[in-house]
């Protein structure tokens, strides 16, 4: 499959495994809110 135009990087194996456990982590305890949105907006605009 294709990458989406904006991925711009092929993400290293050694850090697949940390960052999804960190979203998990963020996902089941709700504390992840503030600045969420921002971050989007960041990403979306290419900054």
């Amino acid at each position: 499959m294709a990458k989406a135009y904006y991925v711009k990087f092929e993400t290293p194996e050694e850090l697949v495994s940390p960052i999804l456990e960190a979203l998990r982590v963020s996902a089941t305890s709700g504390k992840v809110v503030r600045g969420t949105n921002e971050a989007t907006k960041a990403i979306e605009r290419g900054i």
